[in-house]
């Protein structure tokens, strides 16, 4: 079922709970697209920074932390950067508008999917149920190119669209956090 070296396996199972943060923070997010779809554009976009920032600064912790033997620590310090920036950038303009917003929103979800992806792939042959881990990627680009293909349908499309990308990434990523943390074993 697993292969891989005791050391690799220790080393991901570590880091867990950072799978597991980053799946409530989308949950979480989820539930504020689906019980107040017509909040302001200024209080999605405070939420939005703010999840930006705290899985920049999650992802770039995991970054300087210790990594598996031949995995490069430079994607999760450089997504951890730009996650950082873009959360401080919309938390010091909450009233951006619409279409800066989304086209924001969707490139972040394109890139992150197109990360979430390659990991996937990589860990195919570390873990098993790494399609969890690509379902996630591929929901990530979807909704990126729904983003930017309604652009101009308001906060409200937005929103909901964000509650769905953020659940499948949520409940991918905590269900992710837990199959990981059972490589200790």
């Amino acid at each position: 079922m697993i292969n891989m070296n005791a050391a690799v396996r220790e080393e991901l199972a570590k880091s867990w709970w950072i799978w597991l943060v980053r799946g409530i923070l989308g949950i979480a997010l989820s539930i504020l697209a689906f019980t107040k779809p017509g909040a302001t554009l200024a209080a999605i976009a405070i939420f939005i920074g703010a999840y930006f920032l705290v899985d920049g600064v999650v992802t770039l912790f995991h970054g300087f932390g210790s990594q598996p033997e031949g995995q490069s620590r430079w994607p999760r310090i450089i997504w951890g950067i730009i996650s950082i920036l873009a959360g401080i950038v919309i938390l010091s303009q909450p009233l951006v508008s619409v279409i800066s917003l989304t086209i924001l929103v969707g490139a972040f979800a394109i890139v992150y999917g197109i990360m979430a992806i390659i990991t996937g792939i990589r860990l195919r042959k570390e873990i098993s149920d790494e399609w969890w881990l690509i379902i996630g990627g591929i929901a990530g680009i979807i909704f990126g190119f729904l983003i930017f293909s309604n652009v101009l349908a308001g906060a409200l499309s937005i929103a909901m669209l964000i509650g769905i990308w953020a659940l499948i990434t949520g409940i991918t990523f905590i269900i992710l956090a837990f199959k990981v943390k059972g490589l200790a074993k």
